[in-house]
């Protein structure tokens, strides 16, 4: 769960005074907490202020309106997405099987962010630099990983894009499943395990 910061102190009317930073971050956290108890329907900037404790106005200094507030939630949830499989593991294929299992369990804990995250509440989404570098920074996590297991003859490719491209299908697809609830959050570690073997066993040298 994204965390609301501290640094803040009640004004006037019984409303928060955040630092400049510290009310973007906070405005953030609540449209997070919003779409994680009520769906992404429930997100407004009126909605955000109050969660915030912060006067109606107070959004639009960081947010002209509700897609930009979007952008920057679905941001933040790519941010802890990566968090989450940036994973030191030795064995290649462990590595990029703990990725899978990792990115499942997030798509279990976090079924409405992760639904927003995929989706086309955001169309456009160059015109939010900050989400496409988040996104972007993602898919490298994925590509360096695969690369190193092609570069440690683990996985034979001729495309490192080529192998991520298909992994992303096959993951995103299961973890949709995950957060739509065909697959119970008690059964996505198991189940991106077992996902993730078949995707490895026809990646595997032919010898």
């Amino acid at each position: 769960m994204l965390t609301m910061p501290t640094s803040r102190r009640k004004g006037a009317h019984g409303r928060s005074d955040y630092h400049h930073g510290d009310l973007r971050h906070a405005l953030v956290a609540a449209g997070h907490e919003l779409i994680r108890e009520n769906g992404v329907a429930a997100l407004t900037l009126r909605a955000a202020a109050a969660k915030a404790s912060v006067s109606s106005a107070a959004p639009y200094r960081h947010f002209p309106d509700k897609e930009s507030l979007l952008g920057a939630v679905m941001a933040a949830g790519f941010r802890a997405l990566a968090a989450e499989v940036t994973v030191a593991v030795a064995d290649p294929l462990d590595h990029l099987r703990a990725i899978g299992r990792r990115h499942a369990e997030f798509a279990a804990k976090e079924p409405e962010l992760y639904r927003l995250m995929l989706g086309t509440a955001v169309a456009d989404r160059s015109g939010h630099p900050e989400l496409a570098e988040a996104e972007r920074d993602l898919y490298e996590i994925f590509r360096e990983a695969v690369a190193a297991a092609i570069d440690a003859g683990a996985i034979e490719a001729s495309s490192v894009d080529d192998v991520v491209l298909t992994m992303r299908c096959v993951m995103q697809g299961l973890t949709l499943m995950i957060a739509n609830g065909q697959v119970t959050s008690g059964q996505a570690a198991t189940v991106a395990e077992t996902v993730m073997a078949v995707v490895d066993s026809g990646l595997r040298p032919r010898s």
